[in-house]
């Protein structure tokens, strides 16, 4: 990293910044945004950091520079917990910096605290820079499992 860039976990009070973050990743991965207005895109996020079912990472220098979520979950065909990687996002100008392999290697470790038996994540097609994030989950030790739907309520 070019730049001494901090990973730390997440509070209560990151959550302005962790909007401002996702609203860059979001308009960068295919310029939608969350639907919600800011008052209640902070309460949501304040919501998440607040609880014990994420894990929140924030990368930073003076400001902000990437982030990554974690869900965890339960289930049989991952024989136990796990997490699902929400969101995973470094600024441009850090990508291949190793920002993100920080960010994912101090995951690593609270995942290994909490005996998480593995990740899932999800990457869309829907950018320029899924051959890049494809590349850079395959080289982290990623394996493809197959397609994921959604269904809006």
């Amino acid at each position: 990293m070019s730049e001494k860039v901090r990973i730390r976990i997440a509070t209560t009070e990151d959550a302005e910044a962790l909007c401002e973050a996702m609203r860059a990743f979001l308009a960068e991965l295919d310029g939608s945004d969350t639907g919600l207005d800011d008052e209640s895109e902070v309460a949501l996020a304040t919501d998440l950091l607040a609880g014990d079912q994420h894990v929140v990472l924030l990368a930073e220098t003076d400001a902000p520079v990437g982030f990554i979520t974690a869900a965890e979950t339960t289930s049989l065909h991952a024989g136990g917990r796990y997490a699902v990687i929400d969101e995973f996002y470094v600024i441009p100008e850090l990508r291949s910096k190793g920002v993100g392999k920080a960010l994912l290697d101090e995951l690593v470790g609270i995942a290994k605290d909490r005996n998480w038996r593995r990740f899932e994540l999800t990457t869309t097609e829907q950018s320029g820079l899924a051959a890049r994030a494809l590349e850079f989950y395959q080289r982290e030790g990623f394996d493809r499992i197959g397609p994921r739907l959604k269904r809006v309520l």
